[in-house]
């Protein structure tokens, strides 16, 4: 094992080749399905990132989780204070060596701080993640995420870019701890890689595997909420884009069509239709923008149902009928 680089966290144990990829090997870790799921709520944003394939590579503080990847559990007790001070000084070359020790004598928690942000400063402009589900099917994630009234996109993740590090699984932990670093320069990759994925098991449920995304191109991605006061280096908007292709199917809420005006009947085969003019106010536009772009791409759809209390997924056929009309047929 002297070529691996490894830890063991809640059970797991992560190995990492130093000149190898950058996914680690986890034992025992969770396989994922073949495909994952990806939950969006019916909103201009995630209408758009669909159609135009790409996806949003978040930082820590945009999660509703607000202990995920949460800045107080990086553990840096592994680190000589020396390390801590080079490290900020290779950062801010603008304050000198001597200013950082005389800073750290007087007040090593501010500094200390200061260290956490400037880490999470230069990996998540470089970085990003993306949140996937192996669950195709679960009443809290419809509910959660799209309100019953979004969409579902199965993914085919094998078809993903280089630059997507993952599938990586959620460690899902009994009880919340930090992880501690060994290093800060070089990057401690495989506890970046545990401290990224790693969650309270109260949201197990979700399956969740996760995707380290690199920013393409020589620009950094835009640092939002409590890091934007950070953006001082030339920087893009926190997107990146996918191959159509990597889409196997969408999946419609069973309140998709709630609130318009339907013609319905059930034809000589049994199976229900429903016909909807969709008007040019938000919300309709939006689902209209949806079906047109599931029609003209002819991806596989499908329609959330109820039978007895359980969600299950109905085969879809959509037709265009004329302009801003369509038949969703179950």
């Amino acid at each position: 094992m002297e070529n691996f680089e490894s830890k063991t966290f809640n059970g797991w144990e992560y190995s990492l080749h130093r000149e190898g990829d950058l996914l680690p090997i986890i034992k025992p870790g969770r396989n994922p399905t073949k495909t994952l799921f990806k939950y969006y709520n019916l909103n201009e944003h995630n209408i758009k990132a669909f159609i135009d394939s790409y996806f949003y590579a978040s930082q820590p503080d945009d999660f509703n989780d607000l202990f995920d990847s949460n800045q107080h559990s990086i553990f840096l007790s592994n680190i000589k204070n020396e390390e801590i001070i080079r490290f900020l000084h290779d950062c801010k070359k603008n304050h000198p060596e001597k200013d950082w020790v005389k800073a750290w004598k007087n007040n090593p928690g501010q500094i200390y701080w200061k260290m956490i942000i400037n880490y999470w400063i230069g990996t998540f402009g470089a970085t990003g993640l993306l949140s996937l589900s192996g669950t195709d099917h679960d009443e809290r994630l419809w509910a959660h995420y799209t309100n019953n009234s979004g969409f579902r996109v199965e993914l085919d993740y094998s078809k993903f870019p280089i630059n997507f590090v993952g599938p990586i699984p959620v460690n899902y932990c009994p009880k919340y701890d930090g992880v501690e670093f060994d290093s800060l320069n070089p990057l401690d990759w495989v506890s970046h890689i545990i401290w990224s994925s790693y969650k309270k098991d109260i949201w197990s449920y979700e399956n969740e595997f996760r995707y380290l995304i690199f920013k393409t191109g020589d620009k950094f991605f835009e640092l939002r909420g409590i890091l934007a006061e950070h953006n001082t280096y030339p920087s893009k908007k926190r997107y990146e884009s996918y191959n159509h292709d990597c889409v196997k199917s969408v999946t419609l809420g069973y309140n998709f069509l709630r609130n318009e005006k339907l013609e319905t009947e059930t034809l000589s085969d049994g199976r229900k239709k429903a016909t909807a003019t969709f008007d040019t106010n938000d919300n309709s536009k939006l689902k209209f923008q949806l079906l047109e772009h599931i029609f003209t791409k002819k991806i596989p759809c499908y329609m959330t149902n109820v039978n007895k209390f359980e969600l299950m997924d109905q085969p879809m056929e959509l037709i265009k009928e004329r302009e801003f009309t369509y038949s969703i047929i179950v």
